[in-house]
């Protein structure tokens, strides 16, 4: 299959009948400074508006 992290659960959600839970503790203050976390909660967060 080749995919991981995020790729992976879309994979999973959208063909395999899996549903996924948004978490991410580390939106303003993220251990390993990583611009994933905002930009993951930046993008559900659009996406409810």
């Amino acid at each position: 299959m080749g995919k991981k992290g995020t790729e992976l659960a879309k994979y999973l959600i959208n063909h395999e009948n899996w549903s996924g839970i948004y978490y991410n503790p580390d939106v303003n203050h993220p251990l390993d400074r990583d611009g994933e976390h905002f930009l993951s909660y930046y993008n559900e967060v659009k996406k409810d508006v």
